[in-house]
Formats: structure tokens, C-alpha cells, sequence
């Protein structure tokens, strides 16, 4: 892995006919910037290894002889001729286990120098001789990739094989012996590219369905690798350890072995162009940042709304390989940040400023971070880490601790969560804005202005209006609409307490449930705000009523005439003539 991002970093970013903002550039990850990890792209190697030597297919019920006979000590005695232990590799396959599952082993590979035995055990509750012979065998070497107590109990729960102890030590780990070694991957696939063998190992051939009736060309493919390079590791980590102490027995035996395994695994070894799904990778990757810089960019966003986006779907149709999974998020994590709310995948854009938010004072960091989540939603519980790097998070969390307007919380799933109770941009004084709504309701009515301010305060959707002020920026279209709606509730206020003085048998809150159901009120009334307003903020039905020529006060009045008649009583004298 480590020498793959180095030759990237020769290499330098992917060419492309124009540059693009989306593209990063490509370092190697042992490089810090102000003692931070430098991420990098992590697309499938231009060139990968492939075994291309004899690979035969079985069941355990069929006949065994040409399986068993390419794992004969008599055909390894030029490799092992000097006395040494003969190497075979070895991995195992089982349906995926989800949820309780625990299905049986349904697929065993062992591998040679030239040759794949892919033994399928679907159905079988006992292992041929010839493989329990061979695992039993202290004089051979097993060369397996993280062979853990838990394979070992899925062979002995599918074919009751027990490890006998004299045998334990001639099963050699690959994945262990990294750890011994220390400063290297953990996977497979990345200890392969540690060493300069580059594994294609796709993740969705890797979970699939292995205890199907037939095996698929992939499948079969991915099956042979697995065992062929397992084999061919081994030696190579073994040798990369240089000094330090291994748990491996006869360990210079092992490793003059494994030279003479690998000079004939050569022939049977090709590396092949895989540029194509190199640059499908940097095709993807383009159209998913752009798609998310259209969504807002640091702005969080469901993973599965990108598969909308017309490039990102015409890329996964013309490349079927290609997933927009979460595994192609991590491969991009130099630019994309992943994380899991609500059950559900998000992605956002990874910040320029990540990891640098100290270099920022605190009141500027301040704003910017709140406009974040205003942008999110006002009055919304938040997860910060959906928007923020853990140590702006934190520093947030802080910062936020004496605002009124902004509340915490801690959730076991989701970390940190903010919720702002009011947009910080918003307009400082509410008065600024209620003010010319009590002015309508005064000059509608000709109440006082401290019953006027009593009238709105007892509204329930006038209360709703002023209430969610506080929500949007100044100067917002949406704030905008709300002062609208405001308005508009004060002149209907106005004119029903205007239109009791005449229905005085009448409640005031019956009157007002009269003006809201009448159609011809209700178009007079917002034919009487419209005209008051900027003519940018009109909605689109507005031309059609643009054609009365009618004083707006004199629609109202007829309205407010058609109603008191129904009520019982005679129109009222005053309307008043302003919106």
C-alpha cells in the first residue's frame, strides 16, 4: 500500500485535459502537513496481478485423483529437494453470515506453484483424505491470511476437523506475521501492494453468494488469487521482517523455500491492464464531487440521492464494475467525509479548512460554523460531525456553551448535536417587523396600539408568523413571506374587529372564522398586500389579478359588505386605504 502511494505520488496527479478544482493532488501517506496524515485517493492499480496458471473446479463427491495428485510430495521434490518443508496456500469461502447466520464452509482453494484446486464442500459434512491428510501434516506449510480462531471453528462446525497440535505450527499466518513485523496493512489486498503485488480482490465478488449451484468466471478468478498470492506472501513477509523474530519454525528453511516457490509461481503470475478501471474510478470521483458542490457541499447529503444525478448514473450504467458504495467513499477520503445518521449513509465534501480550525479566531470560526447549520435547517438537531472535523467539533461544542439561541446534546450514535433556535443572521429586532402589522391592525380598527399588540399576541397564526422570524436571515425571501403572512393576518384581524361594531351579536373569534372561509374576502385581501410589496417577491398568480383596476380598499370593502350581510349586520363604514 505504502509503495502503491508512493509511485502515485511520482507519478503525480491523474493527467487530464483540463484541470479541475475536483481534482486532488496525490501524495504519499507518510506525509504530514503541520503534524496531520495527508489523505489520498485510493483508485484500483493501473496493472494488476492475475494467476493464470491451470485452475480445476470439484465437489468433494467427485473424483478426487487429479486434485490430490497435484499436492503429491513426489511432484515438489525440486523445490523441496535441500530437505526443506513443502508451502501450499490456502483460504476458505462460506455464504456471507448476516444477522445469526452462521453458514457452513462452501468453498476451500489451495493453490501450488502452477496450479488451483477450487474444492466446493456445499452439502458435505466430512472432508475428502486426501485434504484432512494434507491439513494434518506438520511437514507441510499452510500458507493462510488472518486464519483465526473463528475459520477454524467453522471448519470443525462444518466437517467436525480439529487442529491437531503437533500441526498448529505448520499453518503460517500471513496477517500475523505482518503485525510481528510491524508498519504494515492490515488487509490482504494492502499487505499484496505493501509488497508489490497489486490484487484486484473486488469486494462485491468477495460477498458473494459462495454456496451457489456454480461458481461464476469471477468468482472462480477471485477464489484462485486469493490461494495462489496467499502462497506467494508468504515468503515475501517473512523476508520483509529482515532481523526481527518471527513465531515461525525453521524460518531460513521457510524462506529458501519460498524462493524456489516463487521463481516457479512466475510463469503462472501476469500482470494485466486494469487502466480502465482506473479511470473509470477518476470519472466517478469527479461527477460525485461536483454532484455534491450542486447539493451544497459541506452540507451533508443521503448517500443514495447521488445516484440521481444524471453523470453518476450514466457512469454506473456504462461501467457495470463501478459501485457507489461506501467502500468507493473511503477509497476518496481525501475529499469526501462519510458517516452514518439515523441508519442511513451520508456524505459531504471534506473541508479545506479540516484539521486547521485554530488558525481561525474564535468569533470568526463562530460564524461560519452557525451558518453551516443554519444552512442545514433552523430549529433542527444537528450532528456536528456531519459538518465539521472532531477537533472543530469540539471546539464548537465550547464556544457554543453561553448562547441563548443555540442548544447541545449528546447522542450515543450520533456524538455531538446542535440545534439553533434562531438564524444568526437573522433580523436583531423582531419590533422592526411586528411594528408595521400592529400599525395595520390600529389603523384598520382604530384600537390603541397596546391592544392592537394584545390582538396579535392572542392569534394563534399570527403568533405562528412572528415566531418564525426568528428562523430566516435578514432580507430573506423567507422572511419576506413570513412578514407577508404577518400582515395579512393583521388586516383580517383589523377588519373583523371592524365589522363588530356593526354585527355586534356576533363573537369577534366567529367573525374572524368568516373572513378566513370567504373566497371573495381572501382574493380582495391578497390583492390588497400584493400591491404593497416588492413586485419581486409576487407570487405567480398575481398577473391575472393585476388586470382589476379596482382600488384594492374598495375590494375589501365590497367583500367585507358581502359578509356582514350574511352575519346579519351592516357593511362597516371604515376601510382603511393602506396594505
Amino acid at each position: 500500500f505504502f509503495n502503491l502511494c508512493l509511485a502515485m505520488a511520482e507519478e503525480g496527479p491523474r493527467p487530464s485535459d483540463d484541470s479541475s478544482e475536483s481534482e486532488c493532488e496525490v501524495l504519499a501517506p507518510a506525509s504530514r502537513v503541520k503534524g496531520r496524515r495527508v489523505r489520498v485517493p485510493l483508485p484500483p492499480p493501473k496493472k494488476i496481478h492475475r494467476f493464470k496458471g491451470r485452475i480445476i473446479q470439484l465437489h468433494v463427491d467427485d473424483d478426487q485423483e487429479e486434485a490430490s495428485s497435484i499436492f503429491a510430495k513426489a511432484r515438489h521434490q525440486d523445490l523441496i529437494a535441500d530437505g526443506g518443508a513443502m508451502q501450499v496456500g490456502l483460504d476458505l469461502e462460506w455464504k456471507p453470515d448476516r444477522g445469526c447466520a452462521d453458514n457452513p464452509v462452501a468453498l476451500i482453494q489451495l493453490a501450488t506453484y502452477d496450479a488451483a484446486v477450487l474444492l466446493r464442500t456445499t452439502g458435505a459434512t466430512a472432508l475428502p483424505s486426501w485434504v484432512v491428510e494434507l491439513f494434518n501434516d506438520p511437514d507441510i506449510f499452510k500458507v493462510v491470511f488472518d486464519f483465526d480462531f473463528a475459520d477454524r471453528s467453522k471448519l470443525r462446525r462444518s466437517f467436525g476437523w480439529d487442529m491437531p497440535e503437533n500441526a498448529a505450527s505448520s499453518f503460517v499466518d500471513i496477517a500475523a506475521l505482518a503485525k510481528q513485523v510491524g508498519g504494515m496493512p492490515r488487509s490482504m489486498k494492502a499487505v499484496a501492494a505493501h509488497l508489490d503485488i497489486f490484487m484486484e480482490k473486488e469486494r462485491t465478488v468477495g460477498c458473494s453468494n459462495w454456496a451457489a449451484p456454480k461458481l461464476t468466471p469471477e468468482q472462480a478468478q477471485y477464489a484462485a488469487d486469493d490461494a495462489f498470492y496467499s502462497l506467494m506472501l508468504g515468503g515475501l513477509t517473512v523476508e520483509a521482517a529482515g532481523e526481527k523474530e518471527l513465531a515461525i519454525s525453521s524460518r531460513a528453511q521457510f524462506v529458501a523455500v519460498a524462493k524456489k516457490y516463487r521463481a516457479a509461481m512466475a510463469a503462472h503470475s501476469a500482470f494485466i491492464d486494469n487502466s480502465d478501471k482506473y479511470d473509470a474510478f477518476f470519472s466517478l470521483r469527479t461527477a460525485v464531487i461536483d454532484a455534491l458542490k450542486e447539493m451544497g457541499g459541506y452540507v451533508a447529503t443521503k448517500a443514495n440521492k447521488l445516484g440521481g444525478c444524471r453523470e453518476i448514473k450514466r457512469l454506473l450504467k456504462t461501467f457495470n464494475f463501478l459501485r457507489l458504495n461506501r467502500q468507493f467513499f473511503a477509497r476518496n477520503e481525501d475529499a469526501i467525509v462519510t458517516f452514518i445518521t439515523a441508519g442511513e449513509l451520508h456524505v459531504r465534501l471534506r473541508q479545506e479548512a479540516d484539521g486547521e480550525a485554530e488558525e481561525q479566531d474564535d468569533k470568526a470560526f463562530l460564524e461560519r460554523c452557525l451558518a453551516t447549520i443554519a444552512r442545514v435547517g433552523v430549529g433542527e438537531w444537528v450532528p456536528a460531525k456531519a459538518h465539521f472535523p472532531s477537533v472543530q467539533s469540539s471546539r464548537l461544542e465550547k464556544l457554543v456553551a453561553g448562547l441563548t439561541h443555540v442548544e447541545t446534546a449528546w447522542s450515543g450514535d450520533e456524538g455531538i448535536m446542535l440545534k439553533l433556535d434562531r438564524h444568526p443572521g437573522a433580523t436583531e429586532s423582531e419590533d422592526a417587523l411586528v411594528g408595521p402589522a400592529v400599525d395595520l391592525v390600529v389603523s384598520g380598527s382604530g384600537c390603541t396600539r397596546e391592544q392592537a399588540r394584545t390582538m396579535l399576541g392572542e392569534d394563534e397564526k399570527a403568533q405562528t408568523a412572528i415566531s418564525g422570524l426568528g428562523r430566516h436571515a435578514a432580507g430573506s425571501v423567507g422572511e419576506a413571506q413570513l412578514v407577508r403572512s404577518l400582515n395579512a393576518r393583521a388586516r383580517l384581524l383589523a377588519d373583523a374587529s371592524n365589522l363588530r361594531k356593526t354585527v355586534a351579536s356576533v363573537a369577534l373569534a366567529d367573525i374572524v372564522s368568516a373572513l378566513e372561509v370567504d373566497k371573495g374576502y381572501k382574493a380582495a385581501l391578497n390583492r390588497m398586500i400584493a400591491s404593497t410589496i416588492d413586485p419581486s417577491l409576487k407570487q405567480r398568480g398575481r398577473k391575472a389579478s393585476s388586470k382589476v383596476t379596482q382600488d384594492p380598499a374598495d375590494l375589501v370593502a365590497g367583500a367585507l359588505a358581502a359578509v356582514a350581510k350574511r352575519l346579519g349586520g351592516e357593511p362597516p363604514t371604515k376601510v382603511a386605504r393602506t396594505g
